[in-house]
C-alpha cells in the first residue's frame, strides 16, 4: 500500500494512467503539474506531473512547462484526494492556486472525470 505523494505512489499512479490510455477520449494532450507543500516531517515539497495523452503517464517532480499547474499544501492535497473536499472548492476557498491556461480543464473536463474514476482503485490502496 503506497503512502500517498511517496515515489510508490507515484509509480502506482503511473502505472493506473498507462491503462487508462486506451480510455482517453483527448486529442490534444494535457500537462498538469501538481507542486504539495508540507511533506512528511521535514515539511518537504513534492511535485508530480500528468500527461493526460496517448499514452497518459505520471512522473515525479517538476516539468518546464505545464499547460496546469496547481499549488497547495499536504493536507488540502489530501482531503482533494479523498473527496472531502473537490478542488473547486479548495480554490474558492484560497487551498488551492492554479497557474497556466485554465479553460484547458474546462475542455477537458470529461476526460478529467473519467480519469478521477478511474482512479478509485489507488485510492482505496493508498495510505493517507
Amino acid at each position: 500500500m503506497p503512502s500517498f505523494l511517496s515515489p510508490d505512489w507515484v509509480a502506482e499512479l503511473d502505472r493506473h494512467l498507462s491503462s487508462f490510455s486506451a480510455q482517453a477520449a483527448t486529442s490534444d494532450p494535457l500537462t498538469l503539474q501538481y507542486v504539495v507543500s508540507g511533506v512528511g516531517s521535514q515539511n518537504d515539497e513534492c511535485a508530480y506531473t500528468i500527461l493526460i495523452g496517448q499514452p497518459c503517464r505520471a512522473t515525479a517532480g517538476r516539468v518546464g512547462i505545464a499547460d496546469v499547474t496547481f499549488f497547495t499544501n499536504y493536507d488540502t492535497a489530501m482531503q482533494i484526494a479523498l473527496g472531502t473536499i473537490s478542488a473547486q472548492e479548495a480554490f474558492i476557498r484560497g487551498q488551492l492556486k492554479v497557474q497556466g491556461d485554465v479553460t484547458l480543464l474546462l475542455l477537458h473536463a470529461r476526460t478529467l472525470e473519467q480519469l478521477n474514476e478511474a482512479l478509485a482503485a489507488l485510492r482505496s490502496a493508498t495510505k493517507f
